[in-house]
């Protein structure tokens, strides 16, 4: 990754050369059309374009990078829209930057008690192509990564409200955020989903009053954009998820075999959190703590990164909470004999490595392979079996 960054700036000849090319290009002709009064014209593909143009100027982008959140994501980031591009794109990578420093502290000092795991997890996040890709993209990934993190953080220290309103940094990317939420509500932790609700509705109100009725024109803007494709910078075979799987299988050429089994498989994603959440049964509340619901948490936030809609490998930055989790579960369990002892080490410690086969070398749009999707899903699927086969003894409270 260090060889990647030298070479990449070297060839950079401005920051506004380096940014039109970025996502962030999109989130910003949002923010910019709330910061200038247009909220009604947010999802009017030709004002986006003009929007772009006039941004990056004298650059030229040829695709429309549109911008395909919900409303209130403009209104949220409308102060950074406000700002000229370059200056935005400053303000967010700063931003950015700061977060990935204190989810290293956290995942440094809250999730191990041993100099080697600490190593260990830093040189696995420092390696992590999802953390660098979203620097470089100047994405939003780093914040519902933080707050699903911070969220574990506060369940440990048993303030379930507080985990609830860090988790409302997930609503600039719900998507990503959907599994977790339904986690919550299979366990009944209505300490943590009320503050939730409150916030998000707090948010939503908001950007009525700012916006309008938004809905109903972001929900046919997304209909547009799905069939629209690469003209609007979507490529479904770029995902490394269930979807991206699934087209790159099946589609184009049998698109009906392709929806089915993206269907099938996101069913399996949402039965597993539900029944592995039921088998916890409790949260921790008070003085009590049932340490099945961290592991069991950790996979639905990896099942929900699977089964999102919309993700491409940045995204998989929401994953870090998720592996810390998972390696002090794993590495506090009796030892045992067997294939399933270091099977389950060797796929999580792999998976950095996994990411930069597919992104530097195992990625062309000549042949395509979403070695992603196989490999965390072989992880989930074992990490699912490890949790149900799990006794009483074998799940330890974690050190807080």
């Amino acid at each position: 990754m260090l060889i990647f960054w030298t070479a990449y700036i070297a060839h950079q000849t401005s920051l506004l050369g380096y940014a039109y090319r970025t996502d962030f290009l999109g989130i910003y002709v949002g923010a910019h059309e709330a910061a200038t009064g247009h909220e009604s014209e947010l999802y009017d593909l030709d004002r986006q374009r003009a929007t772009m143009n006039e941004a990056v100027l004298p650059y030229h982008r040829a695709p429309l990078m549109a911008f395909i959140y919900p409303a209130y994501v403009a209104v949220l980031l409308s102060p950074i829209g406000a700002l000229p591009f370059v200056h935005a794109v400053v303000v967010l990578l700063s931003i950015n930057v700061l977060i990935a420093l204190r989810m290293a502290w956290l995942v440094a000092t809250r999730f191990t008690n041993s100099d080697n795991d600490r190593l260990a997890l830093l040189f696995g996040l420092l390696a992590f192509v999802p953390l660098h890709l979203t620097l470089l993209q100047n994405q939003l990934g780093l914040f519902p990564a933080l707050g699903i993190l911070e969220a574990m953080v506060a369940f440990r220290d048993r303030r379930p409200m507080r985990a609830g309103c860090w988790l409302l940094l997930g609503i600039l990317k719900p998507q990503l955020i959907l599994l977790p939420l339904l986690a919550l509500v299979v366990v009944r932790c209505w300490k943590t989903l009320t503050p939730f609700l409150i916030g998000s509705l707090v948010v939503f109100v908001a950007s009525l009053f700012a916006a309008g009725w938004w809905v109903p024109g972001y929900l046919s803007f997304l209909v547009t954009y799905n069939r629209t494709g690469s003209g609007v910078s979507l490529y479904p075979q770029a995902m490394q998820n269930w979807r991206g799987l699934t087209y790159v299988l099946f589609y184009p050429g049998h698109p009906v075999a392709s929806r089915v089994l993206l269907s099938v498989l996101s069913v399996i994603s949402v039965a597993a959190v539900v029944m592995i959440c039921r088998r916890s049964k409790e949260m921790p509340e008070g003085d009590r703590f049932y340490p099945r619901w961290e592991p069991a948490f950790a996979i639905a936030v990896l099942l929900g990164v699977l089964s999102s809609p919309h993700e491409y490998l940045h995204d998989w930055v929401v994953f870090v909470p998720a592996a810390a989790v998972l390696q002090q579960w794993w590495r506090s369990r009796p030892v045992q004999s067997g294939w399933r002892q270091w099977s389950f080490s060797w796929l999580l410690a792999g998976s950095p490595f996994v990411f930069i086969y597919s992104h530097f070398i195992g990625w062309s749009p000549y042949w395509l392979m979403q070695w992603v999707p196989w490999y965390m899903g072989a992880l989930a699927a074992l990490a699912l079996m490890a949790l149900k086969r799990a006794k009483k003894g074998e799940l330890p409270v974690p050190a807080v």
